[in-house]
């Protein structure tokens, strides 16, 4: 199954260092973090991964999908994993599997309280037998993204896209979730 990234990409970066398709430490803040135990890679299974990334801005310019380290100017990249189809994701999107956490409202989910949802998320690292966790993105309910613990299981599908205002998973994710996108600045 295939999984994407977004990510601030440094050409000629190699793989394993910053601005390849190295994955910095979790830093705790992010839905599913808890650095204690693990690091999570985010990825989507479609055009979300875009949207996720850059869905918070209402216009989407050249300057969206570029970013500075170091004093240089470098693009955003779209990176394709590879995951073997079996690769056991726990799905917060099914009934029963919420009931084997014990959550009572679907809202402990949704919610934007780190705190529960990294709560939730240690509870399904500690029972073992999942690389990760599944659930709908923000942006659309109908595109899934995940964070992955197991990162072992994952290999590079293809080289990373650089994204463009004229990339078709920046278009697919505009047009899903409404943007504006603006060719030049």
């Amino acid at each position: 199954m295939k999984h994407f990234r977004v990510f601030p990409q440094i050409p000629g970066a190699a793989p394993a260092d910053r601005g390849g398709l190295h994955v910095p430490p979790s830093s705790g803040f992010a839905r599913i973090d808890n650095p204690a135990w693990y690091d999570v890679l985010y990825v989507a299974h479609d055009p979300a991964a875009v949207a996720e990334a850059f869905g918070s801005r209402d216009i989407w310019r050249p300057a969206t999908f570029v970013h500075t380290i170091g004093g240089h100017t470098n693009p955003y990249a779209l990176a394709t994993h590879e995951l073997p189809d079996d690769t056991p994701i726990f799905d917060v999107n099914d009934v029963d599997a919420l009931r084997s956490l014990g959550v009572k409202r679907p809202t402990d989910i949704v919610t934007r309280d780190r705190a529960t949802t990294q709560a939730w998320a240690e509870t399904i690292f500690n029972g073992g037998g999942f690389a990760g966790v599944r659930w709908w993105s923000y942006d659309n309910p109908h595109w899934r993204v995940a964070g992955l613990w197991d990162r072992g299981t994952r290999t590079s599908a293809a080289a990373p896209e650089i994204l463009t205002t004229s990339s078709t998973a920046v278009l697919a994710a505009a047009k899903t979730i409404v943007r504006q996108i603006v060719p030049s600045s």
